[in-house]
């Protein structure tokens, strides 16, 4: 993704490209030339702004001491805090009004496009350097003590996640293919990102995500930042966004599929076994910002959080009782992590796949 920032009223003896391309690595403006974009006006200060991008969306920082102002010029961005930017956005700068564009390439395709599966390359074909090293450059260091990679074929106990983006077939009828393909493609980057963070990896991507954790507690940390970040996200783009999040503790069976049929589109690996449709069942039954745990990843996730310090603030762990899910013969206790500001804490109502069990009252 790159941000092109334009000024729409250069004076008449500008005699500078008006225009500058920012990557995902951002970069700075102001009048000294050591900048990325250096504008030459007593105005701008020497270091005005900073340009960053995470969690897919870039914002401008207002690092000067004449300010950066948005609006006609009307509100000055509070000092040193991100403001988002979207295309068509414009934000001032000394004299200059800059006009916002964000792109998918650097040949002006506005918007935000999520690649096709034939043209990504497959998770494990990344050499475990280079898997640590990708997305996660940008997101921050990997978590010490762990490199998480697709495992070989065979039989293996992994913590699952499940996700799935709430509402969002509404969202593109709603926004239109362009507008919704730009939202989507900036939420998968920032759980992709997450992802880096916390030591999981990607098996499969639909509307959500299929991912493997090494540690229940890893994954419950990702769900924790993933919740926050959307509702953060949701802020800056002005549309409501939020993710539902099963995890599970079991036994999965991982086969590879042949470079051919990878060829065609087909997934790199494909995960069978009961804990697939039963972290699904559990996802389904989740509500918006929820995450449900079955009773080995919560067991085994809330033992390993004791003593530890929270970065989400206090974690709340609690059973909703017994539920009954679809293509599973006995019920399951349902239980849930969250934090108060995020998550619903509250038991999830019966779907059509999982009712709760007549023995809770």
């Amino acid at each position: 993704m790159f941000l092109t920032l334009e000024i729409i009223n250069p004076p008449v003896d500008f005699t500078e490209d008006p225009r500058n391309v920012f990557d995902e690595h951002g970069g700075t403006i102001g009048r000294r030339a050591e900048n990325s974009w250096t504008l030459v006006d007593p105005r701008v200060s020497g270091t005005h702004a900073t340009i960053t991008f995470q969690h897919g969306v870039y914002s401008v920082v207002d690092t000067s001491t004449n300010g950066v102002f948005i609006e006609g010029g009307l509100t000055r961005l509070p000092l040193g805090r991100p403001h988002g930017l979207r295309s068509g956005d414009i934000f001032c700068i000394g004299p200059y009004k800059i006009r916002v564009s964000v792109q998918s390439t650097a040949n002006n395709e506005d918007a935000t496009v999520i690649a096709p599966r034939a043209l990504t390359r497959p998770v494990d074909a990344l050499p475990l350097d280079a898997s640590a090293a990708s997305s996660a450059d940008d997101a921050g260091p990997r978590r010490p003590g762990f490199v998480t990679h697709v495992p070989p074929e065979g039989t293996f106990l992994k913590t699952l996640v499940i996700t799935d983006l709430v509402a969002s077939t509404r969202m593109t009828e709603e926004l239109g293919d362009t507008r919704a393909s730009e939202i989507f493609g900036r939420q998968d980057r920032l759980a992709r990102d997450l992802l880096a963070q916390y030591n999981g990896t990607e098996i499969d991507k639909t509307d959500g995500f299929l991912l493997f954790f090494d540690r229940p507690i890893e994954a419950v940390n990702f769900s924790m930042a993933y919740h926050r970040a959307l509702a953060e996200l949701s802020s800056v783009i002005g549309v409501e966004m939020t993710t539902r999040v099963a995890i599970h503790l079991g036994e999965v069976v991982v086969r590879h599929n042949n470079s051919k049929d990878i060829a065609r589109g087909a997934n790199s690996v494909e995960v069978e076994g009961l804990a697939k449709p039963f972290t699904a069942r559990l996802m389904g039954l989740a509500r918006g910002r929820q995450t449900l745990l079955s009773r080995s990843a919560f067991d085994v996730a809330r033992r390993a959080a004791v003593g530890m310090e929270s970065e989400h603030g206090q974690l709340s762990w609690i059973s909703h009782g017994d539920y009954m899910l679809k293509g599973v013969e006995e019920s399951v206790e349902v239980f849930e992590v969250g934090v108060p500001d995020i998550g619903p804490l509250m038991a999830p109502p019966d779907t059509e796949k999982a009712q709760r069990s007549p023995r809770c009252t």
